[in-house]
């Protein structure tokens, strides 16, 4: 930290800066150099926080890595060992999420979250993300693609369309014990597409529905998350011109869409 300080008062970094190089360093000296002006308030929030979660990121996967490769050991025979390592992988991995959540806060108030067009197999991601989904299902649970047409290419932001899907999917996963979980979407109409992710789980009261959206709001303490996924998704479809929203009927379960601009593949937008 003692050679990132003094970078921070100029227009460039210095050589040993762990920030130069990086999207959140290219941007920074770009605005300096075009004589935007930075408080310390807000180049620690740009520059430092980043850096510091980055840094946690390398430490805390590092841990989670010897710990996969000590519960592969068949030394360990102990029931309750093998509990205890369960325990903090699953902590570990919710740490995890967190800082990549806090890590992609800050890249999108920053304005540098990456937003890559290119055209997207919409069938062919939703049964990819099926299949990864099966990994995680509670044995009470199934998961069922239902295609909205037999063939669908669109022209968006395909990481940021699984980020938003993956969110939901990950909700539904925890918060349904029986029942299925659908992953789809309709056909375009209007110039939208709406995708979507439908659960058999708890439900969310009508009072409550209009939270779920925001910071750090969880509506059951118990189940593990960190309360920004479902805040990302929604910043994530703002830039994207687009807009998220959820119905549910408590003890009867929960649809959560996410809709867009539709753009054929092949096609750049206007």
């Amino acid at each position: 930290m003692r050679d990132v300080i003094p970078c921070l008062r100029g227009t460039d970094f210095c050589p040993s800066c762990p920030l130069r190089g990086t999207i959140w360093g290219q941007n920074y000296e770009k605005n300096m150099k075009t004589g935007r002006k930075y408080g310390e308030k807000e180049k620690i929030q740009i520059l430092i926080k980043p850096l510091i979660f980055r840094t946690l990121r390398i430490y805390i996967f590092s841990f989670y890595a010897f710990l996969f490769f000590v519960s592969l050991a068949d030394a360990i025979q102990d029931e309750d060992t093998k509990e205890y390592i369960h325990i903090i992988e699953e902590n570990t991995q919710l740490l995890l999420q967190l800082i990549n959540d806090i890590l992609d806060l800050s890249r999108i108030e920053a304005g540098i979250l990456e937003f890559t067009e290119g055209d997207m197999d919409v069938n062919k991601t939703l049964d990819e993300m099926q299949t990864m989904a099966k990994l995680k299902l509670p044995s009470e649970v199934s998961i069922r693609l239902l295609p909205g047409a037999d063939y669908c290419i669109i022209h968006t932001v395909p990481k940021r369309v699984r980020q938003v899907l993956n969110n939901y999917l990950s909700n539904a996963l925890k918060h349904t014990e029986e029942g299925f979980i659908d992953i789809s979407y309709h056909l375009p109409q209007e110039d939208r597409i709406r995708f979507f992710v439908r659960d058999t789980g708890c439900g969310i009261p009508p009072e409550k529905q209009k939270d779920v959206f925001e910071r750090f709001v969880k509506l059951n303490s118990f189940k593990q998350g960190t309360g920004l996924g479902l805040s990302i998704c929604t910043m994530i479809a703002e830039k994207m011109n687009g807009k998220v929203g959820v119905s549910s009927i408590p003890g009867k379960g929960s649809e959560f869409w996410f809709e867009i601009p539709y753009q054929p593949a092949g096609s750049q937008p206007a």
